[in-house]
């Protein structure tokens, strides 16, 4: 995750990730949400990834914890990746279709 944010271009945040699957001026490759996330939003970014053809990685942590991971001091429910850069996570996304 800390190889996307820093070699890639990822957006944090649930509303600007809802913009960007809605709006779709940049189509997203994948979408990590944290163990925690509140289901009310859960659900409408599982919704609107569904609808863009946007896979969804659930974060085994809690929210605290992909904060850290993409070096933030605060809770991260939703990381939108526009690039992955040098990062595997998107072959991770893979894995988790097929299974």
């Amino acid at each position: 995750m800390r190889l996307a944010y820093s070699s890639g271009k990822v957006i944090i945040g649930y509303r600007k990730a809802v913009k960007y699957l809605k709006t779709g001026k940049e189509k997203p490759k994948a979408i990590v949400i944290a163990e925690n996330m509140p289901s009310h939003m859960r659900d409408m970014i599982l919704y609107l990834a569904k609808m863009s053809n946007v896979p969804v990685i659930k974060y085994p942590g809690k929210s605290i914890d992909l904060g850290r991971a993409v070096r933030k001091p605060f809770f991260v429910s939703t990381i939108v990746i526009i690039d992955p850069g040098e990062s595997r996570i998107l072959e991770l996304a893979e894995q988790k279709e097929g299974s």
